[in-house]
């Protein structure tokens, strides 16, 4: 469901349109994940803390990334601690040298444009 991004005045009117105005046979099938999220999220959890709506950020992309960048630099499907260690302590002293750079005055790098190839065809 894409509830969280819609606005919170209108999250709770369109779960319940959608949960009763769902086919016989849809609603049988999603039956106990309607109540679950109406007991969860819509009773238990504050909208305000699942909303997206107007985020510039919807995703956990940014921990993704790291999560990638980390994996691609241990080189280990399951390093050992000091390999770990010695991973996170060089992550740190990047973030430390980005920190004094933007405090310094220094702007982001832009990204490189992705390489397009071009296949040379001879017509004859």
């Amino acid at each position: 469901m894409a509830l969280a991004l819609l606005p919170i005045d209108q999250i709770e009117t369109s779960f319940y349109n959608l949960s009763t105005k769902s086919s016989a046979a849809v609603n049988q099938e999603l039956h106990q994940l309607f109540l679950y999220f109406d007991h969860q999220w819509i009773t238990n959890v504050p909208m305000k803390m699942w909303s997206v709506h107007g985020y510039q950020h919807r995703t956990n992309n940014n921990c993704e990334g790291f999560h990638n960048r980390l994996n691609q630099r241990i080189l280990k499907a399951h390093p050992n601690m000091w390999t770990f260690i010695k991973c996170i302590q060089n992550e740190e002293n990047r973030f430390r040298h980005l920190l004094l750079q933007m405090n310094a005055g220094a702007q982001a790098r832009k990204k490189p444009l992705p390489l397009v190839s071009f296949k040379t065809v001879s017509i004859h």
